[in-house]
């Protein structure tokens, strides 16, 4: 038996999403049409498995991830679903770098590719999808809170960063029921400062701690001209039985 996709009445394929989930559901023989070389038997590319998934992401309700995807309105455009689907999506987006996935640009809007009369008809004009790293992907979650000051806007982590703060002190301040702006131009209190040495970023306090000192040592440190690097790298020595800030043994 072969079974028709919906758009059009053409012969059920593995190139499109409609027939995706018909061949799921109905367990119905499937004419293939994998010209591509992207699929053939029963073997899938790197590109194409990344394509199937996307599909099944929006179109599948018994997929685990629906919810996130088809189930608040992300969807594939019509030049990438259809039959065809995957030859578009291959050409406008190219093979699959490794290490890579696809991303969303835009974390509220679809799959699309820019090009079609689907995303025309919907305004969109460029493409919403590139090759990402999983970091990079994770930057680009819903769950990330943006915050724009002074016509700077960025995710949380990055003001943290920016600010030599740890997230978490921003995390609070507005747990507190702080401002945008107060969260952000309110300058760190000394010990929630974040300095980087060695390739680690810790507050001064998480320093002191590492070296055997108070954070009072650092600071005297600094005060007295050491650079921060080694402020916060020298272990604390010991003369006669007292604390010595100055005593220059690197951690």
């Amino acid at each position: 038996m072969v079974v028709f996709c919906t758009p059009g009445g053409a012969p059920l394929v593995d190139d499109c999403a409609w027939c995706l989930l018909s061949k799921k559901s109905s367990g119905a023989e499937v004419r293939r049409y994998d010209h591509h070389g992207h699929f053939a038997n029963g073997r899938s590319s790197s590109s194409y498995k990344v394509w199937e998934s996307m599909q099944d992401r929006c179109f599948n309700e018994q997929h685990v991830a629906y919810h996130r995807y088809g189930g608040r309105g992300i969807l594939v455009c019509a030049r990438w679903q259809r039959p065809g689907g995957f030859e578009h999506f291959f050409a406008d987006l190219g093979a699959r770098p490794e290490g890579l996935s696809i991303d969303r640009i835009d974390n509220d809007a679809g799959y699309d590719c820019g090009k079609c009369e689907d995303c025309h008809a919907r305004g969109v004009t460029k493409t919403n999808c590139k090759w990402a790293s999983s970091k990079a992907q994770a930057r680009n979650k819903s769950s990330n809170r943006y915050i724009e000051v002074n016509g700077e806007r960025l995710i949380l982590a990055d003001w943290a960063r920016k600010l030599g703060v740890h997230r978490r002190t921003l995390d609070a301040r507005l747990s507190a029921g702080w401002s945008d702006e107060r969260t952000v131009l309110t300058p760190p209190a000394p010990r929630s400062r974040l300095v980087e040495a060695n390739g680690k970023s810790m507050t001064i306090a998480e320093w002191a701690k590492k070296i055997g000192g108070t954070p009072n040592h650092i600071w005297s440190r600094i005060n007295d001209g050491w650079s921060e690097q080694d402020a916060v790298t020298t272990s604390i020595g010991t003369r006669g039985g007292r604390r010595v800030a100055g005593s220059r043994t690197k951690t």
